[in-house]
C-alpha cells in the first residue's frame, strides 16, 4: 500500500525544492492530499520515515457523484500555495470555500472556522514545541428534502436520453424538491 501512495505523489520539481528552501526552510512541502483513508501499519511505516511528515487535513467527499453534482456543487482553494517568505500566520493547507451549488450558496453554514496551531522552531529548524492555539470547529451538517433514489433515476433517465435536459420532481403540499437533475453532468469529486 505504501508504494502505491507514493506512486501517486505529484513531486515538485528542482527549481521548485530551491525556492521553497530558500524561503521556507522550517515549513514541509506542500503536497495534493494522496489518501483518505490509510491502514494503521501504512500510517507506521510512513512515521518512520525521517523525510515525510502525515498531516491530516479535511477534504469533502461526494458519495452521490455525478447525480447530485449540480445541486452539491464543489469546492475550490481559496488562496493558492504559499511562496517567498513566511509570513505570521500561515495556512499548512489551502482553506477550502464552495464555489458552486449548495457548497457555495450555503458555504457559511458548511465552512466551520479554521483552527490555529503554534508552532516553535529554533534557528537550526528543531521543532521545540508545538500547541493549539485555537481548535478547529466542525460546519454544520445540511439535509435537503431530495430523494436520493429520484434523484438517480432521473440522471439516468437524463442520460439514456442523450440530449441535454433538466427534470425536476416537487412535492405539490410542500413545495419541497424531490429531485431536480440535469444532463450532461460532470463528477464533482474531481474538483478536490
Amino acid at each position: 500500500e505504501l508504494n502505491a501512495l507514493i506512486a501517486q505523489v505529484e513531486l515538485p520539481t528542482g527549481e521548485d525544492l530551491k525556492e521553497h528552501w530558500k524561503n521556507r526552510p522550517l515549513v514541509p512541502f506542500p503536497l495534493t492530499p494522496i489518501s483518505t483513508e490509510m491502514k494503521e501499519e501504512t500510517l507506521d511505516q510512513i512515521r518512520k520515515r525521517p523525510d515525510v511528515v502525515i498531516e491530516a487535513c479535511y477534504t469533502r467527499e461526494y458519495p452521490a457523484g455525478p447525480a447530485v453534482s449540480h445541486l452539491v456543487g464543489f469546492t475550490g482553494r481559496t488562496m493558492p500555495d504559499q511562496h517567498g517568505p513566511l509570513g505570521p500566520e500561515e495556512p499548512l493547507w489551502p482553506t477550502l470555500e464552495g464555489r458552486r451549488g449548495l457548497e457555495k450558496s450555503l458555504e457559511f453554514l458548511l465552512h466551520g472556522e479554521e483552527g490555529h496551531r503554534s508552532v516553535v522552531y529554533d534557528q537550526h529548524g528543531k521543532e521545540l514545541r508545538r500547541s493549539l492555539a485555537r481548535a478547529p470547529r466542525a460546519g454544520c451538517t445540511i439535509i435537503t428534502s431530495l430523494s436520493l433514489p429520484l434523484q438517480k433515476l432521473a440522471t439516468r433517465i437524463l442520460a439514456e436520453s442523450k440530449r441535454p435536459g433538466a427534470f425536476v420532481a416537487m412535492n405539490a403540499d410542500t413545495g419541497e424538491i424531490l429531485a431536480q437533475a440535469s444532463y450532461p453532468s460532470f463528477d464533482n469529486n474531481v474538483f478536490l
